[in-house]
């Protein structure tokens, strides 16, 4: 899927959430605002932050993955023997505790609705898994 679909089904979420009256619209926005301040850290960054990898490695890395999409940057870094498992799961527990989980929010905030959260994250989830089929019926047979 390219990141302009992920995009737009992000969008259509909070405005389900909005909707859906999942909590007031300046709550949504205070939650939604919060979780892209802190957005999570691309992984091929952090693995250049901590000297794991360098610029030109992750380069390489990403003209591989282009060619294979179904891979994470961090199963070709492995794969091409120019990190082990364990420096990138160290990255990834990065990653992870960089990042606001807007699920995580939605539901623990106070101020939401958690049917109404719950009823559009089904919605979401619902809509993904339409995008994913129509993602790998356009590249089926593609390599």
């Amino acid at each position: 899927m390219t990141r302009n679909v992920t995009a737009d089904l992000a969008d259509q979420l909070w405005m389900d959430l909005e909707t859906q009256d999942a909590a007031p619209a300046t709550v949504l926005h205070e939650i939604r605002a919060a979780c892209n301040a802190r957005a999570r850290r691309p992984l091929g960054a952090l693995l250049i932050e901590t000297g794991t990898l360098t610029v030109r490695q992750v380069a390489q890395l990403l003209r591989l993955q282009a060619d294979e999409m179904h891979l994470r940057i961090g199963e070709l870094a492995v794969r091409e023997r120019m990190c082990d498992e364990e420096q990138v799961e160290f990255c990834l527990e990065l990653q992870r505790e960089s990042g606001l989980d807007p699920v995580r929010a939605l539901i623990s905030d106070p101020r939401t609705n958690k049917t109404s959260v719950a009823a559009a994250l089904a919605t979401y989830i619902h809509r993904l898994e339409g995008a994913v089929h129509n993602f790998e019926d356009q590249h089926q047979g593609v390599h």
